[in-house]
């Protein structure tokens, strides 16, 4: 794949990229946080993500994050975090389905386009 001028989702800068659409020094840092929050939590499991995020300096909404691409294991998090994402989870896949059924769109309509790349803007903290 040839790399591409894009803007990154985390920072707003501009970055050559061969695939994905986080600049390498974002990448770096979410590495970073993630190390760190792993840590803390072999540490202290079962932690709330706001004390994580007070103790590391990492955004809760970063952790949730790494909850949602399943970096992190249910067995480190805290129940209402783990109900939280399974709820959040369930409640976007139902929102889908309906979506799907009332629109009448295909689940596959964008499977015949892999190399399209979907810009973010900007998250603020």
């Amino acid at each position: 794949m040839p790399a591409r001028l894009l803007t990154c989702v985390r920072c707003g800068t501009l970055f050559l990229s061969g695939g994905d659409n986080t600049c390498p020094a974002c990448l770096r840092k979410e590495e970073d946080e993630y190390v760190t929050v792993r840590r803390y939590l072999s540490a202290n499991p079962k932690t709330p993500a706001e004390q994580v995020s007070e103790a590391t300096g990492v955004p809760v909404f970063v952790i949730t994050e790494f909850v949602r691409h399943g970096r992190l294991d249910a067995d480190t998090l805290p129940d209402e975090l783990v109900a939280e994402w399974i709820r959040n989870l369930d409640a976007a896949q139902k929102l889908r389905a309906q979506f799907l059924q009332q629109s009448g769109h295909r689940d596959d309509l964008y499977a015949d386009r892999p190399d399209q790349t979907v810009t973010r803007r900007k998250r603020t903290v």
